[in-house]
């Protein structure tokens, strides 16, 4: 058994698919995390010893037969990379008090997490999920999934680049190099650039250089020591700028993430998809049944297909399968089935999309034509299909080729 379907894509990564889905009454939102066995334990262990209103919290966690789904307390829809892209194309740069806000949310977060021993090492705007009531969610204890070195405001401690593992002063280094990358989105209050250019500027400017020098220090050994010691550090820089740093507004970073998520939901709801086939009502369900390896497929009972010497089409068709399980009728964007077929091979967007049409139009020559579907730029396998497996070759071989 398995959890209901989700209807939203929220976080893709390597081997974990992060979805947000609505319960059957319709009255809430939950997170869904599906993935490879060993990741999700560590998620589930790292959520469950946390204590944080701003970590979500374990409702679930259920093994199926080659992965495992994890169910979270969240109502998140997108991340905040998301809401950065939304607010840049409408010309909106949000508050020092609302970015401070922020940051303070994502520090007690971390301080609740490295009180059960658990650490990030890194950050980017994906770790941060946010939901239409404008809450904020760290997601990424236990196994940091969304630390893609190519994702954008992607931050990482130097040691953990190297491969030792994550500390207290990995944290202070991504939260802090993080933050100074988040600054340019925000304009600083004029009394305080007044503050920084003016003549006597010496010493604020020395206790900002000086807290900058520590805290992204190669050396962890020369960084605030715990996140307790940077809140120190913090407080000497309020009092070096008495009634220049405005306090935290929490209140208007909720309101302005609600707005965002609104605004991205109202978006995704008038976008139109022309090009999915409606099916009858009392049209035949189309079936799929599969070997473990993919190598041998059976389509609508009666059509058997060898695909034991096609590892591309293979490792496609098992991208669109695992799709389908988790979402079904979500189109994969190129991108996506880019990564799935050719994953350590770099190529042009064109050469991608020439590859990915090639292949999807061989799977459809060999009897997939009405079970694979182009929709919005991507594909997807008919949401109605049903898939199941078989235990080997043999069975589907037995099979003729055509009924």
């Amino acid at each position: 058994m398995t959890f209901p379907v989700s209807n939203r894509t929220v976080l893709e990564c390597p081997h974990l698919h992060v979805s947000s889905m609505v319960s059957k009454q319709g009255d809430h939102r939950r997170l869904l995390l599906h993935g490879r066995s060993p990741q999700l334990h560590r998620i589930a262990r790292a959520h469950r010893v946390v204590r944080s209103p701003y970590i979500p919290t374990v409702l679930r966690h259920r093994h199926l037969h080659d992965s495992d789904q994890l169910l979270l307390d969240c109502d998140a829809v997108v991340h905040l990379g998301d809401v950065i892209t939304l607010l840049a194309e409408n010309q909106v740069r949000p508050s020092l008090a609302i970015s401070l806000a922020l940051h303070e949310m994502l520090l007690e977060a971390l301080e609740s997490a490295h009180a059960a021993q658990q650490y990030l090492g890194a950050l980017c705007p994906k770790n941060v999920l946010v939901g239409p009531s404008g809450n904020v969610w760290l997601l990424g204890l236990g196994h940091n999934f969304p630390a893609m070195r190519h994702a954008a405001g992607f931050v990482e401690a130097p040691e953990v680049f190297f491969g030792s593992p994550a500390t207290a002063t990995s944290d202070v280094y991504a939260l802090f190099a993080w933050t100074c990358a988040m600054l340019p989105l925000t304009p600083p209050p004029k009394k305080l650039r007044a503050a920084l250019s003016g003549a006597a500027a010496g010493p604020l400017r020395g206790v900002l250089h000086n807290l900058r020098t520590d805290a992204l220090a190669l050396d962890p050994s020369r960084r605030p020591a715990s996140l307790a010691e940077l809140r120190a550090r913090y407080r000497i820089v309020r009092r070096v700028t008495p009634a220049l740093l405005p306090p935290a507004d929490y209140q208007g970073l909720r309101h302005l993430i609600a707005r965002a998520v609104q605004t991205l939901t109202d978006r995704w709801q008038t976008t139109p998809s022309t090009s999915r086939p409606i099916r009858p009502p009392d049209a035949d369900q189309p079936t799929l049944q599969v070997t473990p390896d993919l190598s041998h497929l059976v389509v609508d009972g009666c059509h058997a297909v060898d695909l034991s010497t096609r590892i591309i089409i293979r490792r496609l068709l098992a991208r669109l399968i695992h799709q389908h399980h988790i979402s079904p009728g979500q189109p994969l964007t190129l991108q996506q089935l880019q990564q799935a077929g050719w994953p350590d091979e770099r190529m042009m967007h064109k050469a991608a999309r020439a590859r990915i049409y090639v292949a999807v139009s061989t799977l459809r020559k060999l009897g997939l034509r009405q079970i694979i579907i182009k929709d919005s730029g991507g594909y997807c396998l008919d949401p109605h299909t049903l898939i199941s497996k078989t235990q080997s070759s043999t069975e589907s071989s037995s099979l003729p080729a055509e009924c």
